[in-house]
């Protein structure tokens, strides 16, 4: 892949649709954002390390597309979640500390990854990343469920609904 185009694009495809989904999803219920976004971003690992796999750029892309917008989705709706819980004027040092944590938790393993290339290759490499992100996003998921179905089992049934849009669980 020589085109400097094409290799923009796809660095472009996946943050373009994790801020498309971050604006989309904005009124959707917390709790709801987090579990779609999670599922997405798994499918969207799963559609990238096929692509891998098959050789396949198309299937990288559009799995970078779900993948994007399942982060942005379940960012935007991680935000939503944590906001209530400080008060007015810590909220800007939260949203500061949660942007530096996703900023790490994004570079630390892309470093570490660039320094096994050489050892284990690219596409090996890359395989292992995305296996152990596609696990990661399975426990989130089991665990987004798992607090999904708590709030379900100790809150009445008429408030379930009102409760779990304002996320409380």
């Amino acid at each position: 892949m020589d085109s400097g185009l094409l290799i923009g694009f796809t660095v472009f495809v996946g943050p373009a649709a994790s801020a498309v989904a971050g604006l989309a999803f904005m009124r959707a219920g917390s709790r709801d954002g987090m579990i779609l976004g999670v599922m997405a971003s798994i499918v969207g690992i799963a559609g990238i390390l096929s692509g891998l796999l098959a050789g396949s750029l198309g299937l990288m892309v559009a799995g970078q597309v779900v993948g994007g917008i399942g982060f942005g989705a379940a960012f935007a709706a991680a935000l939503r979640l944590v906001m209530p819980l400080a008060a007015p004027h810590e909220r800007g040092g939260l949203v500061a500390a949660l942007y530096i944590l996703a900023y790490a938790a994004f570079s630390i393993p892309v470093i570490l990854a660039g320094l096994l290339v050489p050892t284990f290759s690219l596409v090996p490499t890359v395989a292992a990343y995305g296996t152990a992100t596609f696990l990661l996003g399975v426990i989130s998921l089991i665990r987004q469920l798992g607090i999904l179905a708590a709030a379900r089992r100790s809150i009445p049934l008429r408030k379930m609904e009102t409760a779990l849009d304002a996320d409380v669980a």
